[in-house]
C-alpha cells in the first residue's frame, strides 16, 4: 500500500489526467466506426436532419436504403432508433464546420472532452472521499477503465462524455447548501439530458445523496429532489410525444412496449453490469452468452457465476456498507445506474455512471483496509481476506484494465476492417448495378455497413472511396446453417430451412405465414414459419426478366464469391 504516498502528491490529479490523455493518443488514428458513417452521410446529404436517428422505419432515408438493399428486406416494420441529443448534434456540426475531413482532429475533440470529464470526476471524488489519496485512486481507476476507452474512441459516443461532465457538475452544485447552487444544479441536469439520455442515471446518485449524505428532514429531501423528478418526467413525456425512443429488434429494448422482456433481461443483465464493472470478465462476455443459438446450459452457468460473484462481492463490502454512509451512497447509486442499461445489449462503454460509483466504493474499501483495519473485525483472518480482496481489485483495475484500455482502440479498428467492402469482397463499385446475395452470416456487418462506409468516405474535399454504384442488392437470407434454394421458374426462387432462419426474426419478434415485403422489382412472401415466428420457407417472386439482370454471389470462407442459380425446376443445398 505504499502507493498512498504517491497518490498524495500535490499534482497527482493533473498527472492522472495527463496519463489518461497519453493513453488516448492512439485513438487519433481510429477514423470512423459504425454509426459515424450514417452520421457523415447525413451531414453531406441532409445536415438539418436528426443525426441520432438510425434506421428508423418511416424515415425517407431508411426507406430508400431498404428499397436499394443497403438494409435487409426482413428489417422489422417496427424498427426505430431515434434519440434526442441536441448538444451531441451541435458538437458534430462543429466538427464538420471546422475539420470535416480530418478524423484525427475529431478524435482529439472527443479526447479533450474526456479530459474535461476527468477533471469533473476528480473534483467530485475529492469532495466525497475522506482521504486525498483515496480520491486520487478512484480517479485513476476511472481514468484508465477499459470500458471508457471504447466510449472515447467512438466519435458517435461523445455525447455521453458531455452528458456525464454536466452530471458531475450537477452533483457538485447539488451538494452546496444554497438556493442559487440548487438552481444551477437543476439547470445542469436538464442540459445533461439534452446531451444524452444516459444522464437519467444521475438520479440514482441524487437520491442516494439525500438518503445517506444529508441530515435534512424527509420533507426537505423530497423537495430538493422534486425539480429533478419534474424535469425527468417532462423529458420522458417529450420523448414519447415527439416520437423519440427505440422499438423493434436490435440493440435496444423498448421498455414501454416490452416491459415483460425488460424485466426478464433485468434479472440477468443488471447483476452482470455490476459484477463486470467491479470484478471480471467484461460485460460483453455475458452478453455473448445471451445468444439464443448457444446451449441453454451455458446461459444457466453464466447466471450462476454472476449471482455467486455478486454474493461474494456483497460479503466483502458488507462491513463497509454497514459502517459508512458514503459507501451506501456509492453502492445505491451504481445499482440504480445499472437499471436503465438493461434496455441495451451488454457493452462496457455503457458503464460510465456505474463505474463512478464502483470506483468510489473500491477506493473506500482500499482506504479502510489501509487506514481503518477495525472495519474488518480486527482479527488476522479477516484482515488477510480483506487484503487479498483489495489487492485483487487493484490488480484488475490498475494492471489489467489499463492494458485493455490500450488494446480496445486497436480492436475497434480491426472490427471496422472486418466490415469493409474489400474485406468481404462486396463489389460496391462493380459495373453490374444489381447484386443477388444467396446468403450472408450477418447482413448488417457484411452488406449494410460496408456500403455505408464506402458512401460516407466518398464525400468531402479528399474522398478516400468511390461512391458505390450498386443500385439494387437483394439478399435472400441471413444464416450460418445449410438451407435449400429452389428455382421454381425463370423469376421465382424459394428458400427453405428445417431449422428456421433464426437471425432474421429474433425473439420476441417474428413473422406470420403470408407476410409480404414488396420492393420495386420483387415480392417476398414468408410462406412458412416455426413456433417462434422464424421463417422456414420464403418465396421471392421477381418481376418478369428482372432476375436475369442480377450478378449472383454467395458467402464462402469469410467473403462473398461468385455463384450461380440452379436450373429451373431444380434445387441446390447451400452450406
Amino acid at each position: 500500500m505504499k502507493f498512498s504516498t504517491t497518490l498524495n502528491h500535490p499534482k497527482i490529479f493533473i498527472a492522472i489526467i495527463f496519463l489518461a490523455m497519453l493513453f488516448c493518443l492512439p485513438m487519433l488514428a481510429n477514423g470512423l466506426l459504425l454509426d459515424d458513417y450514417p452520421q457523415r452521410i447525413a451531414m453531406y446529404t441532409a445536415p438539418t436532419s436528426n443525426l441520432f436517428d438510425f434506421f428508423s422505419r418511416g424515415n425517407p432515408l431508411t426507406e430508400a436504403q431498404l428499397q436499394s438493399g443497403i438494409l435487409p428486406w426482413w428489417m422489422s416494420e417496427e424498427a426505430k432508433v431515434r434519440f434526442f441529443r441536441p448538444i451531441g448534434e451541435l458538437l458534430i456540426h462543429l466538427d464538420y464546420a471546422l475539420w470535416p475531413d480530418n478524423f484525427a482532429l475529431m478524435h482529439l475533440h472527443s479526447i479533450a472532452w474526456y479530459g474535461v470529464l476527468l477533471t469533473a470526476v476528480a473534483s467530485v471524488y475529492k469532495r466525497l472521499l475522506p482521504l486525498r489519496w483515496a480520491a486520487a485512486l478512484a480517479t485513476l481507476m476511472f481514468a484508465l477503465d477499459h470500458g471508457h476507452s471504447a466510449g472515447v474512441a467512438w466519435l458517435c459516443n461523445r455525447n455521453v462524455l458531455v452528458a456525464m461532465t454536466l452530471s458531475m457538475l450537477c452533483l457538485l452544485c447539488h451538494r452546496r447548501d444554497s438556493v442559487r447552487m440548487s438552481i444551477v444544479a437543476v439547470a445542469l441536469f436538464a442540459c445533461s439530458l439534452a446531451a444524452s439520455e444516459s444522464a437519467l442515471a444521475l438520479s440514482g446518485y441524487l437520491l442516494a445523496h439525500e438518503l445517506y449524505l444529508t441530515r435534512r428532514s424527509n420533507t426537505t429531501k423530497a423537495l430538493r429532489l422534486l425539480p429533478y423528478a419534474v424535469i425527468g418526467l417532462c423529458w420522458i413525456g417529450f420523448w414519447a410525444t415527439q416520437g423519440y425512443g427505440v422499438s423493434g429488434p436490435g440493440f435496444y429494448i423498448d421498455i414501454a412496449q416490452q416491459p415483460l422482456l425488460f424485466f426478464e433481461k433485468l434479472v440477468y443483465r443488471a447483476p452482470a453490469y455490476v459484477v463486470s464493472q467491479i470484478a471480471f470478465p467484461p460485460v460483453e462476455v455475458f452478453g455473448a452468452l445471451e445468444l439464443q443459438t448457444l446451449p441453454r446450459a451455458m446461459q444457466w452457468l453464466a447466471g450462476g457465476y454472476i449471482f455467486a460473484l455478486l454474493g461474494l462481492l456483497f460479503w466483502f463490502f458488507r462491513p463497509l456498507l454497514k459502517q459508512l454512509a458514503m459507501a451506501r451512497f456509492f453502492a445505491l447509486g451504481l445499482v440504480i445506474a445499472a437499471l436503465p442499461l438493461v434496455a441495451s445489449s451488454p457493452v462496457s462503454r455503457s458503464l460510465w455512471y456505474v463505474s463512478f460509483g464502483a470506483f468510489g466504493l473500491i477506493a473506500l474499501y482500499v482506504a479502510h483496509y489501509r487506514e481503518a483495519v477495525a472495519t474488518f473485525g480486527g482479527n488476522e483472518a479477516s484482515l488477510r481476506r480483506a487484503g487479498i480482496f483489495a489487492k485483487t481489485l487493484l490488480a484488475l483495475h490498475l494492471l489489467l484494465s489499463p492494458l485493455l484500455f490500450l488494446a480496445l482502440p486497436q480492436m475497434a479498428t480491426a472490427f471496422d476492417i472486418a466490415m469493409d467492402s474489400e474485406t468481404v469482397a462486396l463489389p460496391t463499385t462493380d459495373s453490374d448495378p444489381r447484386l443477388l446475395l444467396l446468403a450472408s452470416p450477418t447482413y448488417i456487418g457484411s452488406v449494410t455497413f460496408p456500403m455505408l462506409k464506402d458512401q460516407a468516405l466518398s464525400y468531402g474535399a479528399a474522398p478516400s472511396r468511390n461512391l458505390p454504384t450498386l443500385t439494387h442488392i437483394r439478399g435472400l437470407v441471413d444464416t450460418e446453417h445449410a438451407f435449400r434454394l429452389r428455382r421454381v421458374s425463370e423469376d421465382t426462387l424459394v428458400v427453405k430451412s428445417e431449422q428456421g432462419f433464426a437471425s432474421m426474426a429474433t425473439k420476441p419478434y417474428g413473422f406470420s405465414a403470408g407476410h409480404e415485403v414488396v420492393l420495386d422489382d420483387v415480392r417476398i412472401t414468408v410462406e412458412q414459419v416455426n413456433a417462434d415466428g422464424q421463417p422456414l420457407q420464403i418465396r421471392f417472386s421477381f418481376k418478369p426478366g428482372a432476375l436475369s439482370g442480377y450478378k449472383v454471389m454467395r458467402w464462402q470462407a469469410e467473403r462473398f464469391v461468385a455463384a450461380t442459380l440452379p436450373e429451373i425446376g431444380t434445387s441446390i443445398e447451400i452450406n
